[in-house]
This record gives C-alpha cells, sequence and structure tokens, in this order.
C-alpha cells in the first residue's frame, strides 16, 4: 500500500513538473521592433517598423504620422499593440527628409529612457530604405558598414546619442552624420550637417 502511494505521488509531482502552463506568458517576437525608417512620400512622412521574425521574410508595418512618438503610438493603437522597442537597433531616415523632423524624432529617442542611447542613427538614399525592406540581412549590413565609417572616420556621427548632442551643441554649426547609399551594394559615406542656431 505504501509503495502503491509513493507511485501516485511521484506521478502527480512528474505530471506538474514536466507538463507547462497554459497560462504562461510568452514574448511575442512579432512585437518587437529591432529598425526603424521614416521616410517622406506625397507630403506625407512614413513610419516603417520592421519586427523580429523567425521567418525568413521581412515583417514589417508602416504608418503615416509627423513624428516618431506619434508613429509609435499609431502603430500600437492599430497594429502592435504590444510594441516594444526595447531591442531598437537601428534608424534609417531618408536623406530628403526634413531635418526638423529629424530633430524631433532625436529629441523623443533621447527622452525616452527604455530606448538605448546608442541606436545607430543614419540618412539613407531611397534604394537603401527599399533594400531594408527586402532583405533581412540589411540591417546588420547597414550597422556594420557604419562601424567602419566610425573606425576609419572618427569624427562621424553614428548613435543617436552623439547626433543629438551636435544637434544641440552651442559650440559647434556643422558636423558629420552617416549616410547610406546602395547602387547594387551598400556603401556608407560622411555627410557634413549645417545646424542653424
Amino acid at each position: 500500500m505504501n509503495r502503491k502511494f509513493l507511485c501516485l505521488v511521484i506521478a502527480v509531482m512528474s505530471a506538474l513538473l514536466f507538463t507547462g502552463c497554459s497560462d504562461s506568458k510568452k514574448i511575442d517576437k512579432a512585437s518587437i521592433a529591432e529598425t526603424v525608417t521614416v521616410r517622406q512620400t506625397g507630403g506625407q512622412t512614413i513610419y516603417t517598423f520592421y519586427l523580429l521574425s523567425s521567418s525568413e521574410d521581412v515583417k514589417s508595418v508602416s504608418v503615416f504620422a509627423n513624428s516618431l512618438e506619434s508613429a509609435c503610438y499609431l502603430a500600437k493603437e492599430n497594429y502592435i499593440p504590444n510594441l516594444s522597442l526595447s531591442k531598437f537597433e537601428l534608424f534609417l531616415a531618408d536623406e530628403d527628409l526634413s531635418f526638423d523632423i529629424l530633430k524631433t524624432d532625436l529629441q523623443f529617442i533621447s527622452s525616452e529612457y527604455y530606448l538605448s542611447p546608442l541606436i545607430m542613427v543614419t540618412l539613407a538614399d531611397g534604394n537603401s530604405i527599399k533594400y531594408i525592406s527586402e532583405s533581412k540581412e540589411a540591417p546588420k549590413e547597414v550597422e556594420e558598414h557604419l562601424m567602419l565609417l566610425k573606425n576609419k572616420n572618427n569624427e562621424t556621427d553614428i548613435n543617436s546619442l552623439s547626433v543629438f548632442n551636435s544637434i544641440y551643441s552651442k559650440k559647434q554649426n556643422e558636423f558629420s552624420m552617416a549616410c547610406i547609399n546602395y547602387e547594387d551594394e551598400l556603401s556608407v559615406s560622411a555627410r557634413k550637417i549645417s545646424v542653424k542656431k
């Protein structure tokens, strides 16, 4: 009798230990944005959030908004309720984008405690933004090119903190920022940006 009771207890304990919880919480990878692009088309500003995904296809959500802050709100409200920017690593702004929009977006990035000050920021031509939308490996390639540029030219600002500080510095009227281009392959160069005080 003792032996049967012990076997029953072990069986129940094993069942509890080796089965999953039905109400456990998982992180939905499809709600984590790693890369964000911003471009203007037809007078409207479009923000695209590129999401983590285990599939081979690029997963993204685009919203029309006048700032990154508004785009995050609209994306959460309408498309990705659990949007997370905790792994946000790369921000590409179309080279034809209004500089005031870029300034506003960098101010938002710098004011949010959950966003890393080391988010890589670069200007990009239309082909580069299209390449990001088509290739899952493109963001890593862009980051590698930005690091190579920084190693060659230490004066070029490549992260959100350094770009933000350069824009709002009282000591300088211009700074160098990275610009990505895509013509058959990615290339990166430094571009001088004038800051009006």
